[in-house]
């Protein structure tokens, strides 16, 4: 019954800007719904009530450790922090990335598609090589592999798009052929272009769905720009470093 009247006393007062925090009114839940608990099953209802503490804390300011310090601070019993540990932890990942903080940013570098939320044009490389659809695949690999220092390069003439050519794409032909079959023979049909207005997360899905590290950026049938995922992913480090900066 405590619980369930501190739900809902704590939930009119949040929803009508009345006074108050949530800090220990998330103290007084957990540590209800544990000591229920710790009742209705054998063991130490103490304990259990010091587990639903920090099970509440974990899961409510996604801050696990602040949890099990605010246990162990409280009930200086050194046994007790193993327990708070675990369900720390188990309401940090149970309750998912909401947070009763407003102001908490997760700041993973994993997590790159909700951060480059940039367009590709303000971020793709205005300088590549072009493999004419006429070199032959021994002009490819000894010439354009090296000048363009990329396995994945566009075809392109007279600067119309015509696909992507990746060094894999020779593995099967034998080399004393090299001199004669060309670029165009051997072009896989049907690699996909990215749109100038399309944000990095979904040239970056794009790029891993078709297996290429670079990805043309066409403009009609013309190529404007390329775009490559090592360049996001430094691009991401980038930004998780002036996010670290950032004042406060």
């Amino acid at each position: 019954m405590l619980l369930l009247l501190k739900m809902l006393s704590t939930s009119a007062t949040a929803s009508g800007n009345g006074v108050g925090g949530l800090f220990f009114p998330s103290v007084m839940m957990g540590a209800a719904l544990g000591g229920a608990i710790g009742h209705a099953v054998p063991g130490s209802p103490s304990l259990f009530a010091v587990v639903g503490i920090a099970a509440f804390l974990g899961a409510g300011y996604k801050v696990p450790l602040a949890g099990v310090a605010f246990v162990a601070e409280t009930t200086g019993a050194p046994s007790y922090i193993i327990p708070g540990l675990l369900a720390a932890a188990v309401g940090y990942l149970a309750g998912g990335r909401a947070s009763i903080s407003g102001h908490q940013r997760f700041r993973r570098r994993s997590d790159v598609s909700s951060r480059l939320d940039v367009s590709v044009a303000d971020a793709m490389s205005r300088e590549w090589t072009e493999v004419p659809p006429s070199a032959t695949i021994r002009e490819f690999v000894s010439r354009y592999v090296v000048l363009g220092r990329s396995k994945t390069m566009p075809v392109a003439e007279a600067g119309r798009y015509i696909g992507m050519i990746r060094l894999d794409s020779v593995r099967d032909i034998p080399s004393e052929r090299w001199d004669e079959v060309t670029v165009e023979q051997i072009l896989e049909p049907g690699h996909p272009a990215a749109d100038p207005a399309w944000r990095l997360n979904r040239a970056l899905s794009v790029m891993r769905h078709a297996d290429l590290e670079r990805l043309a950026v066409i403009d009609g049938d013309r190529i404007v720009g390329m775009v490559s995922a090592s360049e996001i992913l430094r691009l991401a480090e980038v930004f998780d470093t002036v996010a670290e900066q950032e004042p406060g």
